[in-house]
């Protein structure tokens, strides 16, 4: 029931259904804003989560609950002239710890993959992870991998694969994560977590849907459309 502030383009019924590349979501609390590296358009869309499915509309769904990342899978890596991954984009989140303090602190965030549509519920990055840096030091891995599930989708014939049903591996709605951080990063001045894909091994949709959905990897070449959504994202101290 928030509301999402945009820096540079906001959100109104004339915006472009697209979404916009290179804005920035602004903090309902706290300083600093979020942005992304891959270049993906940012937008306020539907949250799939089947466990609204009860609410009455049937729809298994909420409108504008949801910043939705309209992006190619190829966008989110960097690759070399031999075609080797050399890097990945990343979902940039920063913020301040001045004047802060707390017991603990942690990153929490929830994000899913696709919609409805099994076209668009495999052949993105299965794998992340997360980073911090603090005042523009290097950044250090948080030492976990995080799983990027599908929503449920429905049963349907993918080209050059024939038949495909509904994964195991798909979830319910948005997975939520909370990635303890140092306490030793409140009082800072400048604090930038980043969530990136920790590898290239990609989302597939097997053909026995007990089967494990992380297979391949994406290559320089691989072109497949991408919509990431994010719920709930916060840098927050408890005190």
């Amino acid at each position: 029931d928030g509301a999402i502030r945009f820096e540079k383009q906001g959100y109104t019924p004339r915006s472009p259904k697209s979404g916009v590349a290179g804005d920035r979501v602004l903090p309902d609390a706290g300083e600093g804003f979020l942005s992304t590296t891959s270049g993906a358009r940012m937008r306020l869309d539907t949250e799939y989560d089947t466990r609204y499915a009860q609410d009455g509309d049937g729809k298994a769904m909420r409108v504008n609950a949801a910043l939705r990342l309209d992006s190619d899978t190829r966008d989110w890596f960097r690759f070399d002239n031999r075609g080797r991954m050399s890097g990945a984009e990343a979902i940039v989140v920063e913020t301040s710890t001045e004047g802060v303090e707390g017991r603990s602190l942690s990153f929490d965030f929830s994000f899913l993959a696709g919609n409805h549509d099994i076209n668009r519920s495999w052949g993105y990055p299965v794998e992340w992870k997360v980073e911090y840096s603090a005042d523009g030091l290097p950044f250090i891995d948080a030492g976990r991998i995080f799983v990027l599930r599908p929503v449920v989708y429905n049963d349907a014939v993918i080209k050059d694969l024939g038949l495909r049903r509904l994964s195991y591996d798909a979830a319910l709605g948005f997975t939520e994560y909370s990635v303890p951080l140092p306490v030793s990063l409140l009082g800072r001045k400048r604090l930038t977590v980043r969530l990136t894909p920790a590898s290239a091994v990609m989302a597939t949709i097997p053909e026995n849907p007990a089967d494990d959905s992380a297979g391949g990897v994406v290559t320089a070449d691989f072109r497949q459309p991408f919509v990431l959504r994010l719920g709930r994202v916060a840098v927050r101290a408890l005190r």
